[in-house]
């Protein structure tokens, strides 16, 4: 495999990053702790196959027979070898991969986020048994407003 992987570094520019992933056939993302991995979105906003651990908020992204168990190499390569020796389903994988990331655009997350703040600002009325109102959307929520 040495032949045929590249370990870049760190990429500092957009287009590194853009033109590093376009030049990939697939990408692996084998976290021990992740959160939402934003380097997986963008893989999948280029149309990559991807896969990764079952942990974090990978599963939220790809299909669950893409997934390993962290720390499994010989798990991982075998997922590897898988995905790479089948063209039909790298293509399948690449289609769902950039169908699923139309859910995490920043105007699609912007959305999510606003009802997240909107329903703890409700929740927390009820439990104080008071009414607060929602902040307008794109301003700061800052929770100590009119708390004496």
């Amino acid at each position: 495999m040495a032949d045929r992987t590249t370990f870049t570094g760190q990429l500092t520019t957009e287009q590194q990053i853009t033109d590093t992933l376009d030049k990939a056939d697939l990408f692996a993302l084998p976290s021990r702790a992740e959160g939402l991995p934003r380097a997986m979105i963008e893989a999948m906003a280029r149309g990559l196959p991807c896969i990764g651990t079952n942990i974090g908020g990978i599963p939220e992204l790809i299909s669950s027979d893409c997934l390993v168990a962290p720390n499994d190499a010989p798990a991982l390569a075998a997922k590897i070898h898988e995905v790479l020796t089948d063209p039909a389903r790298m293509a399948q994988l690449s289609r769902e991969n950039l169908e699923r990331v139309a859910d995490y655009t920043e105007e699609v997350l912007r959305s999510r986020r606003q009802s997240f703040y909107n329903h703890v600002i409700s929740e927390t009325a009820r439990w104080n048994g008071r009414k607060l109102a929602p902040p307008q959307s794109g301003k700061a929520l800052d929770a100590n407003a009119g708390v004496q």
